[in-house]
C-alpha cells in the first residue's frame, strides 16, 4: 500500500539504495501510482527536498495541497522548504496562510514566527511565539524550550529586557544544559553588564558541553572582557576567530579590536575595527 512504499522510499534514499537519478525517477513513479493521494506528492517533495531540488520539492507540496490543504504536517514542510532556500519572505506568507487554517496549531506558528525573526520583523515574531507557546498545552519539552529560548530573543532585541530574563529562566528551567538559551541569556547579561558572574557561569558550562564553538567562545570572551579580565579575553576571542569556519562577523571583529584595545595593542585594535567595518559594508 501507499504508506509501505513510501516507507520503503524513504529508506531507499537514506541508505543510499540506488543512485540519486533512480530515487528520483521512483519518487515520479510514486505519484504516477497515486496521482490522487496528497501523500505521494508530499514524499515526493520529500525526497527532492532531500537531494537539493527545492524548487520541485515545492511543485510536489504545492500539488499535495491543491488536493487537500488540510494538511498541517505538509504546510510546515512547505515554510521548511522556504527555510533551506533563504526566501523569509516566502516563509512568512506561506506561514500566514497555514496559521489562517490552523490558527492553533504551535508548530506552524513557531515556524511562522521563526520566518519573521529571520527579517527582524520581531513585532510580528513575539505574536507568534506568544500564540505557540498558549497553543503548546503538554508538548515535549526540547519544543517548549525551543519557544521560550526564541521569545527570549525576541524580547531582548524589543527592549522588553525583563520579559527576556523570565522566558530565558523558564527555558533553562525545563533543560537547564540548553546551550542556545545559556549561550543567548549569558550574551545579554553581558550586553546589560549586569549578572556578570552569572553570564561568566552558563556561558562556561556552553564550553564544557560544546568546545571550539566560534559563537560560544566570543561570548565567553566578551564576558571576560567586561569583567575587566583582557587578557584571558584575548586567548578566548583568538580561539573563537580560530573556530569561525564561515568567516568573523562584524561583531566578532569588533570584539575583537576592543579586546586588543585593553591589552594594549591600539595599532591591531584599529585593524580589526576597521575589518568590522568592511564586513559591515560588504552586507
Amino acid at each position: 500500500d501507499l504508506d509501505y512504499k513510501s516507507g520503503l522510499l524513504y529508506r531507499c534514499a537514506e541508505e543510499s539504495v540506488y543512485s540519486r537519478p533512480d530515487i528520483l525517477s521512483l519518487a515520479d513513479r510514486f505519484v504516477d501510482d497515486y496521482p490522487a493521494d496528497p501523500r505521494s506528492h508530499a514524499v515526493r517533495g520529500d525526497i527532492y527536498g532531500q537531494y537539493g531540488v527545492f524548487d520541485e520539492a515545492r511543485v510536489s507540496y504545492l500539488k499535495a495541497l491543491e488536493i487537500n490543504r488540510y494538511i498541517p504536517a505538509i504546510w510546515q514542510q512547505l515554510i521548511y522548504l522556504s527555510f533551506m532556500r533563504s526566501d523569509w519572505k516566502e516563509a512568512q506568507q506561506t506561514g500566514r496562510r497555514a496559521v489562517n487554517l490552523f490558527p492553533n496549531d504551535p508548530n506552524l506558528l513557531f515556524y511562522t514566527a521563526n520566518a519573521f525573526t529571520m527579517e527582524k520583523k520581531h513585532e510580528e515574531a513575539r505574536s507568534y511565539l506568544e500564540a505557540a507557546l498558549n497553543n503548546a498545552g503538554e508538548s515535549n519539552d526540547q519544543f517548549l524550550t525551543e519557544i521560550y529560548g526564541s521569545l527570549g530573543n525576541v524580547y531582548h532585541a524589543l527592549g522588553m529586557y525583563a520579559e527576556s530574563d523570565v522566558a530565558f529562566r523558564e527555558a533553562l528551567a525545563i533543560d537547564s544544559l540548553d546551550t542556545f538559551s545559556l549561550n543567548n541569556y549569558a550574551y545579554y547579561l553581558a550586553e546589560r553588564n549586569e549578572n556578570l558572574e552569572e553570564a561568566k557561569r552558563m556561558s562556561g558550562l556552553t564550553l564544557e558541553l560544546y568546545p571550539n564553538q566560534a559563537n560560544n567562545e566570543d561570548t565567553y570572551a566578551w564576558i571576560l572582557y567586561k569583567l575587566g579580565e583582557y587578557k584571558e579575553a584575548l586567548v578566548w576571542i583568538k580561539k573563537s576567530l580560530k573556530n569561525d569556519l564561515d568567516g568573523p562577523s562584524a561583531v566578532l571583529l569588533e570584539h575583537y579590536g576592543d579586546i586588543l584595545y585593553r591589552n594594549g595593542k591600539t595599532r591591531d585594535a584599529v585593524t580589526q575595527w576597521k575589518n568590522a567595518l568592511k564586513v559591515t559594508d560588504s552586507n
